[in-house]
C-alpha cells in the first residue's frame, strides 16, 4: 500500500537556496506578493532580529552584519511547477520517493519501487508542496509601509520579496505603536472636522493625549465588537451568513477592560524608539520631539527605581486583570509612575530558580517552587519519567522494602498505545524557536519568541519577564525548566481528555485510567476497586442509579 499523496506533501521539503530552485516565473508582482511562513533570520549560523539586523535602527550590530551578511528563510508554498528550475524538480522527486520509503518502513508497508512524481502529485486538483527557501537578504525591510504589504512586512531577496507575518517582535511592536499614533491623531483630525474646533498643536499631543484617544477611539470600537476575524460561516451559528464575520445581534463580543496604565506601559516600552524616529524626520513629524525627550526621561528613572524596590513595570501578563469596566485603581497615577506589585526575586539575580514539575505531569505545591541549581540538574533527569515503560531487569541493589521486592504491574496496553510515543521522550525546541503539540490535529504551539498568555499559566511572573524581554539563550537552565513546564501542563491536559492519570504510589509512577469501571479491567480479572476507595490522584465519579 503506497503512501497517500496529502501525507507526502504535509510538511515542506528542503532547505533550498533560491537561486538554485526558484525561476523567473516566481515573482512578486503589486497583485500577488509572495508570501513566506514560519521566516527566520540568521546572521553568521545564528538567529538575528532586525532591531540588530535594520542599519536605520539603534540597535544595528554593524560589526556583525558586515562580516557574515543577513539571510532569511520561510517555507513558499508551490503554485505551479513552473516556479521550479529542471534541477529543483529533479531534487524534488528524489527527495519525495525518500520520504515514501521512510512512510512506508515506519508503518511496515511494502516498500515501492516508484513514488508520485511533481507532475502527478500536481496534477490532482488543490495538491502543492511547500519547500523551505534560503535568501540572502536585500534592500531594507518595511512593516507596514509598503503599498504592496500595507498590514504586513516586506523583505526583499534581490529581485523577490516575502511577506512574513511575524519576525523580530520588538521591531514590529514598535512600528505597530507608531501605526497607532498615525490613527489616533487621523481619527482626531476627523472628528475635530466635525466639530469645528482646531487641531491640536505638537506641543500639546503628549502621551497623556494618546492615552485619552486610545481610551476614546479604541478600546472598546464597535468593530472588535461586533465582529470575528476568524470563523467558519457554514458551522458558527453567531455568525450572519453572507457577512464576512459580523456577528448577529445580541452576540457580540464583552471586551476585556483596558487600563490607562497599560496604555502608559505600551507606550514607554517604544517611547525611545518612536523618539529616535521622529527626530530623524525633518517634515511630517508626530510630535514635539521636547516634550516626548521629558517624559521618556521621566519614565526611565521611574522604571530604574522601580527595578529596585522589586516592582514590576507594565500590565501583570500573567493574571491579566479582569475588570470589567469604571474606575481602576490604576487608572490614577501619573504617566511614567508604576505599579506596585509583591517583591518577587529575578531569575537571574538569584542561585535559586522555579523547580519544574517532577516527575512529569504532577504538580508542584506553592511551597515548593524553588530549588537549587545542583539539584536542577537531577530534576532535568526525572522530568521524563522511566516508569513509562516496565522495568526490564530487577533493582540493581537489594532493598528490605516490600514494595520494591513486589512483582511490578505491566503497564496496560491499551493506556500505552492510547499515549503518544513522543510523551516519553524529552521535548526538544526547533532552530526557529517553536514547539507544535505532536497529537494529531492539535494547533498547540510554543513560540518562545512569541509567548501567549494561555502559554504562560503556570510560568512564574518574573520569569515571563524575563523570557519577553530577551537576551536568555535557550540552553539556560531557567528557560529549559519554563519550556518543560510549559510543554508538561499541555500533556496533562490531553492526558485528562483521555481519561489516564499518572500517579506515584510509593517509589514508583503508575499509568492508570482516572474512571477504571469506564474501561476493561487490568490485569484481566482483576476486580475493580471499590467505589469508595482513596487513591491519591484518582477520583471515582459515583454514577446515579
Amino acid at each position: 500500500m503506497s503512501t497517500p499523496i496529502r501525507q507526502l506533501i504535509a510538511s515542506p521539503y528542503g532547505p533550498y537556496k533560491d537561486e538554485d530552485v526558484l525561476t523567473e516565473f516566481c515573482k512578486s508582482v503589486p497583485s500577488n506578493v509572495l508570501k513566506l511562513h514560519g521566516v527566520m533570520l540568521e546572521c553568521g549560523n545564528r538567529p538575528i532580529g532586525l532591531t540588530q539586523s535594520e542599519a536605520e535602527e539603534p540597535g544595528y550590530d554593524r560589526k556583525r552584519v558586515s562580516q557574515y551578511g543577513v539571510y532569511f528563510r520561510g517555507v513558499l508554498e508551490i503554485h505551479s511547477t513552473k516556479w521550479l528550475t529542471a534541477k529543483a524538480i529533479a531534487r524534488l522527486n528524489k527527495d519525495i520517493h525518500k520520504r515514501n520509503v521512510a512512510y512506508c518502513r515506519e508503518t511496515e508497508s511494502r516498500v515501492p519501487s516508484a513514488s508520485p512524481t511533481l507532475q502527478q502529485i500536481y496534477a490532482v486538483r488543490g495538491m502543492r508542496i511547500k519547500v523551505i527557501i534560503q535568501c540572502a537578504k536585500h534592500f531594507t525591510v518595511g512593516y507596514l509601509t509598503s503599498k504592496e504589504v500595507p498590514n504586513g512586512l516586506r523583505i526583499h531577496a534581490k529581485d523577490r520579496a516575502t511577506d512574513p507575518s511575524r519576525l523580530s517582535p520588538q521591531y514590529l511592536g514598535q512600528y505597530r505603536a507608531l501605526r497607532i499614533m498615525h490613527n489616533l491623531v487621523r481619527l482626531h483630525a476627523q472628528t475635530v472636522d466635525v466639530h469645528g474646533e482646531s487641531n491640536r498643536a505638537l506641543v500639546d499631543r503628549t502621551p497623556e493625549w494618546f492615552v485619552e484617544l486610545y481610551q476614546t477611539f479604541m478600546a472598546k470600537t464597535p468593530a472588535a465588537r461586533k465582529s470575528r476575524c476568524m470563523h467558519d460561516s457554514s458551522a458558527d451559528s453567531d455568525i450572519e451568513p453572507q457577512t464576512e464575520g459580523q456577528l448577529r445581534a445580541g452576540k457580540e463580543h464583552t471586551l476585556r477592560y483596558v487600563s490607562r496604565a497599560e496604555i502608559y506601559s505600551l507606550l514607554a516600552q517604544h517611547a525611545g524608539w518612536i523618539l529616535y524616529d521622529q527626530r530623524k524626520r525633518r517634515q511630517g513629524r508626530l510630535i514635539d520631539v521636547d516634550v516626548w525627550e521629558d517624559w521618556v526621561r521621566r519614565s526611565r528613572r521611574a522604571r530604574q527605581e522601580a527595578r529596585g524596590l522589586d516592582v514590576w513595570w507594565s500590565r501583570d501578563i500573567v493574571d491579566p486583570s479582569t475588570d470589567d469596566g469604571g474606575s481602576s485603581s490604576d487608572d490614577g497615577p501619573p504617566p511614567g509612575a508604576p505599579r506596585r506589585r509583591k517583591p518577587q526575586p529575578k531569575p537571574e539575580a538569584s542561585k535559586r530558580q522555579p523547580r519544574h514539575a517532577a516527575p512529569l505531569f504532577r504538580r508542584s505545591s506553592d511551597e515548593d517552587q524553588r530549588m537549587d541549581e545542583d539539584a536542577q540538574e537531577a530534576a532535568f533527569m526525572r522530568t521524563y519519567d522511566p516508569d513509562f515503560s516496565p522495568p526490564s531487569s530487577p533493582p540493581a541493589s537489594p532493598s528490605s522494602s516490600d514494595e520494591l521486592l513486589r512483582p511490578h504491574t505491566p503497564p496496560n496496553p491499551d493506556i500505552m498505545r492510547r499515549i503518544p510515543a513522543a510523551f516519553r521522550h524529552p521535548p526538544t525546541i526547533r532552530a526557529d524557536f517553536t514547539w507544535s503539540c505532536p497529537v494529531a490535529e492539535c494547533p498547540y504551539a510554543i513560540n518562545m519568541l512569541g509567548l501567549t498568555d494561555d502559554n504562560c499559566k503556570t510560568i512564574p511572573r518574573e520569569c515571563v519577564h524575563q523570557l519577553r524581554r530577551g537576551g536568555w539563550r535557550l540552553r539556560d537552565p531557567w528557560v529549559q525548566h519554563c519550556f518543560f513546564r510549559m510543554v508538561s501542563l499541555h500533556y496533562e491536559a490531553h492526558l485528562d481528555d483521555w481519561d489516564i492519570v499518572i500517579r506515584k504510589e510509593g517509589k514508583r509512577t503508575v499509568i492508570a485510567w482516572k474512571n477504571p469501571r469506564l474501561h476493561d479491567p487490568w490485569p484481566p480479572g482483576r476486580p475493580f476497586p471499590p467505589a469508595d476507595a482513596k487513591h491519591p490522584g484518582l477520583a471515582l465519579k459515583q454514577e446515579d442509579d
